[in-house]
């Protein structure tokens, strides 16, 4: 009869083997490192942006960017592809909000061309790009 243990480690094994995103494997997405960049693109003479960005295990600090400031780090894709980084962002006195800056599920895809996330935080929300010229407003306030 399999023990507890046993039967743990058929299930482990039974994941890495059907749960295991191979392409992504194959392409050594677990190895590429993503850089993240948020960048205060709010009205030239309003209020700093305050933000502050982790993870469930890696917390990146706080700071205030003054117009067109950014502050960015970079990560790479955990085995399981669970990495998140999270970010709260607030227009000092005006609005707030979470957004969520790096998921891997989501962006190890749309984020690999040129291997960096970009959010831009304007006076009606936080826009997404990829490529610095195309953005899409993601997080309204």
């Amino acid at each position: 009869m399999a023990t507890t243990t046993h039967i743990f480690l058929m299930i482990i094994l039974l994941y890495l083997i059907f749960g295991t995103n191979w392409q992504m494997l194959a392409s050594a997405n677990l190895i590429t490192k993503y850089h993240i960049h948020v960048i205060n693109d709010l009205p030239e003479f309003s209020t700093t942006l305050f933000v502050h960005c982790k993870s469930g295990d890696s917390d990146k600090g706080t700071t205030d960017l003054s117009w067109h400031e950014e502050y960015v780090w970079g990560t790479r894709v955990n085995f399981f592809r669970t990495t998140l980084y999270y970010c709260y962002l607030q227009w000092r006195g005006v609005k707030e909000r979470y957004i969520e800056a790096f998921k891997a599920k989501r962006d190890e895809i749309r984020c690999e061309k040129r291997k960096y996330c970009l959010w831009l935080v304007r006076k009606n929300g936080v826009y997404f790009s990829n490529d610095n010229s195309t953005w899409f407003l993601d997080y309204p306030w």
